[in-house]
């Protein structure tokens, strides 16, 4: 009998134990945002790890607002845009040899979605059509060119986020679509943009048309 009390004694005082270690690990928890510790507490519950949220977006710059209407947080961070963007008509066209770019419109989008599967992006979006104004195979790449805007940023190889519109044109071929670039520009601050297209070549990769240069002015 006085064995099994023992025994008893002695396993409550492991569990409890185990249960002021783990509390004791719960509160040495620490949350460190880019470098910067925060005296925010974090914990873990059910071996998951939850940390403030206010806390962890504010360190980020992020602006958090609870909304008791709607029961709604909200959490925008700090290169967030919530105007929709705006879209300038224009007719800008240009050549290359026997390919034909045509710009129709610019759209300065705040969340351009360019396939169902990512995040929206902010985006210059230019709608286009190219042709190949000759019966040759021509090749010509105006998804990969280069834009220029007035605020000192350049991007380059917008492909990742435009329809299909480069590669070889075989005869009068004729293709329309969207290139976008993603920017980290203001919107507020975009006025003019300068598109840049390597020249057009044909199926021996010979040189058929000159670089191709567009400005571009939103009004």
């Amino acid at each position: 009998m006085k064995k099994k009390i023992l025994l008893s004694t002695v396993g409550t005082a492991v569990i409890a134990a185990s249960f002021a270690g783990g509390v004791y690990a719960a509160s040495a928890l620490k949350l460190i945002v880019n470098g910067v510790q925060s005296n925010a507490e974090a914990k873990i519950i059910s071996n998951r790890t939850y940390v403030p949220l206010r806390a962890a977006a504010e360190m980020l710059g992020a602006e958090v607002n609870w909304d008791s209407k709607t029961n709604t947080v909200t959490v925008n961070g700090k290169d967030y845009d919530p105007t929709p963007g705006k879209a300038y008509t224009v007719n800008i066209s240009g050549t290359s040899g026997p390919m034909e770019i045509t710009i129709s419109k610019v759209t300065l989008d705040n969340s351009y979605n360019y396939n169902d599967y990512s995040e929206p992006i902010r985006a210059v979006v230019l709608d286009v059509v190219i042709e190949n104004t000759s019966s040759e195979s021509i090749s010509w790449h105006p998804d990969q060119g280069t834009l220029v805007l007035n605020t000192k940023e350049q991007i380059e190889n917008p492909i990742l986020y435009s329809d299909d519109l480069g590669g070889e044109f075989h005869g009068k071929v004729i293709k329309k679509g969207k290139i976008a670039f993603k920017t980290a520009s203001s919107f507020d601050s975009v006025s003019t943009l300068k598109f840049v297209i390597d020249g057009s070549f044909d199926s021996n990769l010979d040189r058929v048309g000159e670089d191709l240069s567009l400005d571009i002015n939103l009004k």
